[in-house]
């Protein structure tokens, strides 16, 4: 189902090296993503999430800190696709694959349903593949890729999920069947408040984002709850995978890191979109 990000023609995934009709060549590496990432597309050798970045973050989700997001997701894709026997989910912005594994792994209702994400960061693709190949998820696929152009087919994805990372609206439209269902989220008022309370001088509160041109809002929650962050390790986990480990008053960081107890509010809109003019499933 992947595409080749030059010529945008399918690729043969059973060739030792992937490639598509006019011979375009890209890497399979041996945990089982692809680099599809062009190097004119690259702002930096590296572009993306750091090692330490992803690895912070990979030890914090799964602790299962956000749990209640990871149940609000299943209820808004079933909301979204109903009794859908195969199908396509899309992660634009996956990172280490959690969110994506856990939705193939609560909502995969047979064989035929398939998971694809895409990052910009290897590191966080390559935690992602790894995790897939040791438990066994044979249809979730991952690749490096541009989330500004998806290497995947005109409408061929019942929802594509975007959390916290940048996307074009035109592409994620493209790659959406008729009827199919963005569900975005971002920040919400107060996400993680007492952190930026305690190292920045004024919080401001976040505000929903309205729709993207080109797409109706079918529905919105906003979704608040505390997470208590007992020891160091967690709290370090939550500053390193934010900009918060580079900006705010070192001083309070190292204030909390000491104190090791930390009860924090996790806030989170939810929103449920689809393309103008067209059903939603």
């Amino acid at each position: 189902m992947w595409l080749c990000p030059k010529c945008h023609q399918p690729l043969d995934l059973s060739l030792a090296t992937p490639a598509c009709c006019e011979g375009h060549c890209y890497d399979r590496a041996k945990q089982g993503y692809l680099n599809l990432l062009l190097a004119n597309k690259k702002h930096s050798r590296n572009p993306g999430d750091n090692e330490a970045m992803v690895t912070a973050r990979q030890n914090f989700l799964r602790e299962e800190f956000y749990a209640p997001l990871v149940e609000t997701l299943e209820a808004e894709i079933v909301a979204a696709t109903g009794n859908v026997e195969a199908l396509r989910l899309v992660d634009v912005g996956c990172g280490e694959g959690y969110y994506l594994e856990n939705m193939l792994r609560r909502l995969s209702c047979s064989e035929k349903s398939e998971a694809f994400g895409i990052d910009i960061s290897k590191a966080a693709i390559r935690r992602a593949a790894v995790s897939a190949k040791r438990k066994e998820l044979s249809n979730l696929h991952y690749a490096v890729a541009n989330s500004y152009e998806i290497p995947l087919p005109d409408n061929s994805a019942n929802v594509v999920l975007n959390i916290f990372a940048p996307y074009s609206p035109d592409d994620v439209k493209r790659v959406l069947k008729r009827g199919a269902t963005l569900i975005r989220v971002s920040p919400g008022p107060r996400h993680l408040f007492q952190l930026k309370a305690a190292i920045y001088d004024s919080v401001n509160l976040h505000q929903p984002p309205p729709p993207d041109p080109g797409y109706e809002l079918v529905a919105t929650q906003q979704l608040d709850f505390v997470v208590a962050l007992s020891g160091r390790d967690h709290i370090e986990n939550l500053l390193a995978m934010t900009p918060f480990n580079w900006h705010g008053h070192t001083e309070a960081k190292e204030a909390i890191l000491e104190n090791a107890l930390l009860d924090i509010e996790a806030s989170f809109f939810i929103q449920r979109l689809c393309v103008s003019g067209g059903p939603c499933e």
